[in-house]
């Protein structure tokens, strides 16, 4: 299961330091959405994202859909003992 937004920074050959620059935002926000602990993509992030040529909202979809995955697959394995 792969965060569409490092997916999407990766494909696009930024570093997450470069691409915060970008979006004008800190790293440990970045850092943040790569690791699932925002609920959300920043509003703040649109502008820079656009520039990139990335469509925020369907970003934004495909982020909270991959978190919304992530945290079943957590509650999935403590019924297993994982």
């Amino acid at each position: 299961m792969v965060n569409p937004v490092r997916k999407a920074r990766e494909a696009k050959g930024l570093t997450m330091k470069q691409f915060a620059v970008v979006l004008g935002v800190p790293y440990s926000a970045v850092n943040g959405v790569e690791t699932g602990l925002l609920t959300q993509l920043p509003a703040t992030w649109e502008k820079g994202m656009t520039r990139l040529g990335m469509d925020y909202m369907a970003m934004q979809r495909a982020y909270m859909e991959w978190r919304s995955r992530k945290a079943e697959a957590i509650l999935e394995g403590m019924k297993h003992g994982d």
